[in-house]
């Protein structure tokens, strides 16, 4: 994976224990999170609300959850991403709402 790739740095990637799905983390200019097939790396989904570059992830034991963090409060995230993506969406917005607040 490279910046051309994306279009931003590359800061953090992640292995889903449960699933064939990568994790990367964005900082300058797109400062995002993107849900990468694998082996294909399409882009399953592109979470924002990050305002700065995300430069921390983690990932709990049991592989279903992260926390992503970029100098402002903390995101944590649904990491169990096939088939519910869309509520990890919805789940990752409305933290970074709260989170802001």
């Amino acid at each position: 994976m490279s910046a051309d790739l994306v279009g931003s740095q590359v800061c953090n990637l992640s292995w889903s224990k449960n699933v064939n799905e990568i994790v990367s983390t964005h900082g300058y200019s797109q400062n995002q999170i993107i849900v990468w097939k694998h082996p294909t790396m399409t882009k399953l989904a592109t979470l924002t609300g990050h305002t700065l570059r995300v430069l921390y992830l983690a990932v709990s034991p049991d592989g279903q959850t992260i926390v992503t963090g970029a100098g402002q409060p903390l995101s944590f995230s649904n990491f169990n991403f096939s088939p519910p993506l869309m509520l990890l969406i919805m789940l990752v917005a409305y933290i970074n709402v709260i989170c802001s607040n």
